[in-house]
């Protein structure tokens, strides 16, 4: 965990990981007034091409990619310690999929359509747990 790491010398950064275009720029937009750096990644090897360049305080990941599922990713991520704080989103779901994000350590899964006022609230808290004293 980087917690602490980068206090007061760059703003949080967020990235948003969804294979439809149209739901990963939306979800973007939940941030456009707020001082995060927020990018967006729209196939799951993006995000670890990300991730590889530049610190993440939160990743906002649909666990349905096509290229590389949401658990995979994570479990990968956490292999190479590039593993940030994560949030599911999905259209679906099941006792199975709760489980596995558990199991994953992953923050919270949102169903889509996600409340963009819902999100904000998690990412906040995400940050605010993780990192409480980095602000």
């Amino acid at each position: 965990m980087r917690q602490g790491r980068y206090a007061l010398t760059r703003p949080y950064a967020i990235l948003i990981s969804d294979h439809e275009e149209e739901v990963g720029r939306r979800l973007a937009r939940a941030f456009a007034s707020s001082p995060y750096d927020t990018m967006v990644a729209y196939r799951g090897w993006d995000v670890i091409e990300i991730l590889e360049r530049r610190p993440v305080d939160v990743l906002v990941l649909d666990i349905q990619m096509p290229d590389l599922g949401g658990i995979s990713l994570v479990r990968i991520l956490k292999e190479m310690e590039l593993a940030p704080p994560c949030v599911f989103t999905s259209y679906s779901f099941s006792k199975e999929l709760l489980i596995e994000a558990m199991i994953a350590d992953v923050y919270s899964v949102l169903e889509k359509p996600i409340d963009l006022r819902l999100l904000r609230a998690v990412v906040e808290d995400v940050l605010r747990k993780s990192y409480p004293s980095s602000r």
